[in-house]
């Protein structure tokens, strides 16, 4: 159980912010499991991976800072819980920690008299990366 909590979590923290389907799809089944072994601590892993998923309602998503990987951590100690006051392992206060590595990741047109939302034409051109660099042959030409 464990590990497929915090397998779950993982694939949400990628896709934090996201909405991605079938992302929830699998996360729903998961969440649907109702079986004597299924404990607390994983039904609140999925919860809180359902919540990663669609952080900010899709405006928000989570940072790469070290503060942010700080608080991430402190969050997302994969110890889960037997129960809603079992602290044993981890103080459960600290899953609300993931607030302090949430960060805005839409643009919003606002009118600047007024301070409200404007409708405005915009294009969003993606670039590709470049294309991975082969390993250079050795100076002296001999293969390794």
């Amino acid at each position: 159980e464990t590990c497929l909590g915090t397998a779950a979590l993982s694939l949400s923290l990628v896709m934090a912010g996201s909405g991605n389907l079938k992302c929830l799809r699998l996360l729903r089944i998961l969440r649907r499991r109702v079986d004597s072994e299924v404990t607390y601590g994983f039904h609140m892993a999925i919860g809180m991976a359902i919540g990663f998923l669609f952080l900010g309602g899709g405006r928000l998503t989570l940072g790469t800072s070290k503060p942010a990987i700080a608080a991430l951590l402190a969050a997302l100690f994969p110890r889960f819980p037997d129960d809603s006051r079992d602290c044993r392992y981890h103080l459960q206060a600290f899953r609300h920690l993931y607030v302090l590595a949430a960060e805005a990741r839409c643009v919003d047109a606002v009118d600047v008299d007024t301070g409200h939302a404007v409708l405005v034409p915009m294009r969003i051109t993606l670039l590709q990366p470049p294309p991975p660099q082969s390993p250079s042959p050795p100076a002296d030409g001999m293969d390794c």
